[in-house]
């Protein structure tokens, strides 16, 4: 008998996280375990398992929720899902497809396809999970992309040990390194994080415990899910809350206990570290696009006014306040473009450079551009999971530029920035976040190019962008960025209609080479 599993925790009183997990309960159509989390007397589940937390509780307790629901299942239960409170199956036979396949595989994760939406449901991207990528070979070549590992898995009851998840990651992350382990990589992803020596140990007893059990067996549910939206990505700090850990040395055996509840507690005087743990969450200003919409305001969390006696906890939640009012008002003033259509122009080549160039275009935040593949192209197998544009017959390098740019129009009309590129081309790492902050250089910009040629470079004045106002030409397009207007113009304009007959006559070499 297949038990569900969900918990709910929402120290700030996010509108987001409410209504979210009201969706998914709506959409779910199966009855479900939720242990909630409240640290004032303010429980907004009704049927919930209510767990009353203290100052002192706030840490990431997702995964210790979870434990503490696996633990009330009655013994007839003897296969276990848990799943984000923020998605929505789309395979209507996802309950009964999982109670199968955990008849044949130990643990299972319960979706091929995550889509992750926008604010206002509209989807951002879809992103393959590791389910997925492990079951289908992908896992197994020298480079891969990252397959998303988390949202809904479920397992055999008795594989899991003893402790049930693992539940000692202070600020989040537990379910990638689960996942991963689950596979044999955990470890390593746990390095690649630069845990702590104590982390590094605590998950190391935790992983060794089931690992004979495991050994990669790990199956996917046929299907997709939906992720609503909680706020920017880049509000979960997925770099930075590591460093907090590792500026005070977290060790789990030594710096955390469980108190009488079950949840786990501070045990140890570190206040930097347990200061900047618990303005985590007020930093990740979830519902930002409410505030935005509504009144500008943000929501002070409730439980604040019954922790005064705490000064660290009040100090740390005032402290997260102001700076996500300054980070709100930083990108409001800085950060003028959110919504990017991003393309890749290739054709077959001696020498291909289109892994290279697709493996530095995502190091710089662009992981899923579309590919606009002319004839003979052959597309590396880690990134055949990429949207596709493949043409019928030779079209020629401006041709297949112009349509590209044509098609990222109609497919994505309210594009703030279009970028598209040739299939050679490296990236720095981030230039994504650094554009973000930096578009548009002027009010007339029409074009912003990330290549500059050498007969443009001037190396006393290197940094930023360089004016220019040469008029219209496609020489050196390694890698042209449009404001959505000036796209608009450009492709209606009759001298780019015409530019392909306005080369030297004999083979046109200036556009098609």
């Amino acid at each position: 008998m297949l038990g569900l599993l969900t918990c709910y925790f929402n120290p700030c009183r996010y509108q987001n996280i409410r209504d979210n997990y009201f969706r998914f309960r709506k959409g779910l159509n199966q009855p479900i375990t939720t242990v909630e989390l409240s640290f004032d007397d303010h429980f907004e589940i009704e049927d919930a398992i209510r767990i009353r937390g203290q100052a002192e509780n706030l840490l990431w307790q997702k995964e210790r929720l979870l434990n503490l629901g696996i633990q009330s299942l009655p013994s007839a239960v003897d296969k276990v899902a848990w799943l984000d409170a923020d998605i929505l199956f789309l395979n209507s036979e996802w309950f009964r497809l999982t109670e199968q396949a955990l008849d044949e595989m130990p643990v299972v994760q319960m979706a091929e396809q995550i889509l992750q939406l926008d604010e206002a449901g509209g989807l951002i991207e879809r992103q393959e999970s590791l389910g997925s990528g492990w079951t289908s070979g992908k896992m197994a070549r020298p480079r891969h992309p990252w397959f998303h590992t988390g949202f809904a898995w479920a397992c055999q009851r008795d594989f899991l040990p003893e402790s049930g998840l693992y539940d000692q990651d202070v600020i989040g992350g537990a379910d990638a390194a689960m996942a991963l382990s689950w596979v044999g990589r955990g470890a390593e992803r746990m390095n690649r994080e630069r845990a702590t020596p104590g982390m590094l140990n605590a998950f190391g007893n935790w992983e060794q415990s089931f690992a004979e059990q495991s050994k990669g067996n790990l199956g996917c549910i046929r299907g997709d899910l939906c992720h609503f939206w909680h706020g920017k990505k880049s509000g979960r700090m997925y770099v930075e809350r590591m460093d907090w850990l590792k500026a005070d040395d977290f060790d789990p055996a030594t710096d955390i206990e469980r108190d009488t509840s079950g949840l786990w507690r501070w045990s140890s005087n570190k206040p930097e570290m347990h200061r900047q743990v618990a303005a985590y969450f007020s930093r990740r200003n979830e519902d930002e696009y409410l505030q935005r919409e509504q009144s500008g305001s943000i929501l002070k969390p409730v439980w604040l006014k019954k922790t005064k006696e705490n000064a660290m906890g009040c100090n740390a939640c005032e402290e997260g306040l102001r700076q996500r009012k300054e980070q709100e008002k930083t990108e409001q003033r800085t950060r003028n473009v959110t919504k990017w259509s991003v393309g890749v122009t290739t054709a077959p080549r001696e020498q291909p450079t289109l892994e290279r160039s697709l493996i530095s275009l995502a190091e710089a935040g662009f992981e899923s551009p579309r590919l606009f593949v002319e004839p003979g192209t052959e597309i590396p197998e880690d990134f055949d999971h990429l949207p596709i544009s493949q043409r019928d017959q030779k079209l020629g390098a401006f041709p297949n530029w112009y349509l590209a740019l044509t098609e990222m129009v109609m497919r994505d009309p309210r594009a703030e920035a279009y970028l598209l590129c040739q299939d050679d081309v490296l990236y720095s790492k981030g230039a994504r976040n650094y554009l973000e902050q930096v578009l548009w250089p002027s009010d007339k910009t029409g074009v912003v190019s990330l290549y500059c040629p050498s007969h443009d470079q001037r190396p006393e004045d290197a940094n930023g962008f360089k004016a220019t106002t040469n008029g219209w030409n496609s020489w050196g397009a390694l890698a042209y960025i449009f404001p959505n207007r000036a796209l608009r113009k450009l492709l209606s304009e009759p001298r780019v209609l015409h530019h392909r007959s306005c080369g030297p006559r004999q083979g046109l070499k200036n556009i098609d080479s």
